[in-house]
């Protein structure tokens, strides 16, 4: 370690060397005013952050809020007059403004940028931005209706994703036979999904039968599906159902099933067709089909769903049981033979439908009140071979003094109680 040599001056006389002290006492007063000088510098640039903040946050509420007073001076005097640019174009796009204040602003929009321009900036886009005011453009043509709205939002509906959807939203909104036309002229040939422009014309504003009558005969099978499938809105139109029983016949299964589901919501109508359908080839088909005649719940229908109690697909034999559960008790004369069906999945399925409707528990008790009636004993015996499960359940279900009595009729089959 360097040594320091220090110099003493005496009172009076010469100086002298008192000795020798290590330089490294004079550096931590030098350390210490360094760490405290950079402590200083970063507290004040954390307060100058924050203050920045809150000026930020404070100033952008502020202008907020005058924004949103200014939007409700023009909403109020029904002019745009005092808006900027950019404010108007918002307002005539503000969905939550009463249409006839976005329409007026809408006008106000189009005689200040011009309609030509608006046509331009509406039929392409290259950047971002572009692309946001290409979408701003088209809402505010089809806001004034004008004639080169529907080709534009036509074209839109094959741009990328974000414009489609736009125009989609766009196109949806509107209460045009036309601009429903252009949106089912689009399934199948649009960046978006085929549902979603489904979805828009199932919620469409204005009943438009004839663009989805169209739309269920065209010649490619995944429209006529999606056609088909928008009937059901219409299905107590006597033409909507007379050509969706027509369809019931179609090569594709995918339409078939769609017919098979819409005629579940029918009034009147369709059995038959129903009826064929639940004998489809295609499983899924069967299912729709099963589900629909549980949903018309007549009695008669349990003859036609119980077969497919034995079907051989599970989730034919799952819609079936559903199916005959909504029919309730009035099931259970078609469902009973199925307790003596060779297959095991159908005669667990019959007891399952039988438990749902209350007729497991009907049936044993009744076989209890009449132990010499033959017939009852059989109906018992068959629901306690089928299903030892649903037996014990409806032994635990039973009251105390009913349950020996109903123990005692397992014996015959020889399954344990």
């Amino acid at each position: 370690m360097p040594m320091v040599r220090v110099l003493v001056q005496e009172p009076g006389g010469a100086a002298a060397f008192a000795g020798t002290t290590p330089a490294r006492a004079t550096w931590p007063a030098a350390t210490m005013t360094t760490f405290h000088f950079l402590l200083t510098l970063l507290f004040g640039a954390a307060l100058l952050g924050w203050l920045g903040l809150a000026a930020y946050v404070v100033g952008g509420r502020a202008a907020h809020d005058l924004r949103a007073r200014r939007l409700a001076e023009a909403e109020a005097r029904s002019s745009g007059r005092g808006l900027s640019r950019r404010a108007l174009r918002r307002a005539a796009l503000d969905a939550s403004l009463a249409p006839h204040v976005s329409l007026l602003f809408a006008f106000e929009e189009a005689a200040t940028v011009g309609t030509g321009q608006l046509v331009a900036r509406a039929g392409r886009h290259r950047t971002e931005l572009d692309k946001w005011r290409r979408i701003e453009a088209l809402r505010i043509l089809a806001l004034v209706a004008d004639p080169a709205a529907l080709p534009l939002l036509e074209l839109a509906l094959r741009a990328d994703e974000d414009v489609a959807a736009a125009a989609a939203a766009i196109l949806g909104s509107l209460r045009s036979e036309a601009a429903a036309e252009v949106l089912a002229a689009a399934i199948g040939r649009s960046q978006l999904p085929d549902s979603k422009l489904s979805a828009y014309l199932d919620s469409y504003p204005l009943d438009v039968p004839g663009v989805v009558r169209r739309l269920a005969c065209d010649r490619s099978p995944a429209r006529r599906y999606r056609g088909v499938s928008l009937l059901a809105r219409y299905i107590e139109r006597g033409d909507a159902r007379q050509l969706l029983c027509a369809a019931a016949g179609d090569v594709d299964a995918d339409v078939r099933a769609a017919v098979a589901e819409a005629l579940g919501s029918a009034g009147e109508g369709g059995i038959d067709e129903l009826d064929a359908l639940a004998r489809d080839t295609a499983w899924f088909v069967r299912a729709h089909a099963a589900r629909s005649l549980g949903a018309r719940r007549y009695a008669e229908l349990g003859a036609v769903v119980a077969p497919l109690l034995a079907d051989e697909s599970w989730w034919v034999r799952a819609a079936a049981k559903d199916a005959l559960g909504e029919l309730g008790p009035d099931a259970a004369a078609a469902v009973a033979p199925y307790l003596h069906s060779s297959d095991r999945f159908a005669r667990n399925g019959a007891v399952e439908v039988l438990e749902r409707i209350g007729h497991v528990d009907l049936v044993l008790v009744e076989a209890v009140a009449a132990p010499y009636d033959v017939l009852k004993q059989r109906a018992a015996q068959a629901i306690i071979a089928a299903s030892a499960d649903a037996y014990r359940a409806a032994v635990e279900r039973a009251t105390p003094e009913l349950r020996e009595a109903l123990l005692v009729l397992v014996e015959p089959v020889g399954v344990a109680a």
